[in-house]
């Protein structure tokens, strides 16, 4: 079998000219945001809602972000701590999961939006003639 990969210099000059149109973030902290934030939303919509500040809290954060390497959590914010007991369940609570859900069922999805992600900005970055400009995830 016979592999041709064409327009690969072509794609890594785009690529190198698309890290110049983030001045806030970089394009792959942007992406996993993008992802992240889909599993955040289903996992907001499975939360038990009491209140709905814990459900309402789910998002995306990068919690690191060095040499091409980005990592993200995904969850409550901190004030409402709680989300862990009501995923994992106490001794007198049983677990309503709804994190693991999320990943389970949006994952692919996720996964499908970083290259979506990068799909649009190097289409954006070619009508733009290279322009720098601020992306929000």
């Amino acid at each position: 079998m016979v592999l041709e990969v064409v327009g690969v210099n072509e794609l890594a000059r785009n690529l190198v000219g698309l890290g110049r149109r983030f001045s806030a973030k970089t394009p792959l902290e942007a992406a996993v945001l993008r992802a992240g934030n889909i599993i955040a939303a289903e996992a907001a919509r499975l939360a038990p809602k009491d209140t709905g500040k814990g459900a309402a809290s789910m998002a995306a954060r990068i919690i690191s972000s060095r040499r091409g390497v980005v990592t993200a959590a995904i969850g409550p914010g901190r004030n409402q701590f709680y989300m862990m007991f009501q995923e994992l369940g106490t001794s007198h609570h049983p677990p309503q999961p709804h994190l693991r859900p999320a990943v389970e069922t949006k994952g692919r999805e996720a996964i499908l939006a970083i290259g979506a992600f990068y799909r649009e900005e190097l289409k954006a970055f070619r009508r733009s003639g290279g322009a720098p400009r601020r992306i929000v995830a």
